[in-house]
């Protein structure tokens, strides 16, 4: 982004005696300004019906996230490994679904849905299955 003495990127100047800002007032400005773009920066995405800021886009996460068994140390792999994993904590499997995978405790009114293909689970998969096991799981960078 090109910025010129006084110019924000929005090409707007930042008060009437801008030249370089040379006061706190107007460096404070651009800081602002900065930091707005940055935290809207990214395309709004319309998919299933629900808007998504894209921050990236084109881009692709160079940081992939690990699930680990915490107790074990484990990486979990596969959708069996995982299986055995919540079996063990009293999970059972709920009904066949050709997308999901999906399991339930008896004493417990939570469900965690899983995308049946291993290698399609995102980050809020992993995150969910934290919650809901009671930290037994923990999500790192690759």
């Amino acid at each position: 982004m090109n910025t010129t003495a006084g110019m924000l990127p929005s090409g707007d100047m930042c008060h009437d005696t801008c030249p370089k800002c040379p006061d706190n007032k107007a460096t404070n400005r651009h800081a602002e300004v900065k930091r707005r773009q940055d935290y809207m920066s990214g395309v709004w995405v319309f998919k299933d019906g629900v808007y998504r800021l894209v921050e990236k886009p084109g881009e692709t996460s160079s940081r992939r996230k690990l699930l680990v068994h915490k107790p074990t140390g484990e990486v979990i792999t596969s959708h069996a490994m995982l299986e055995t994993k919540l079996a063990e904590l009293g999970w059972e499997r709920y009904l066949e679904d050709p997308d999901l995978q999906q399991f339930h405790q008896r004493q417990s009114v939570h469900l965690i849905s899983l995308p049946r293909d291993f290698s399609k689970m995102k980050t809020t998969h992993m995150y969910d299955l934290v919650v809901k096991t009671r930290y037994v799981f923990e999500v790192r960078d690759a």
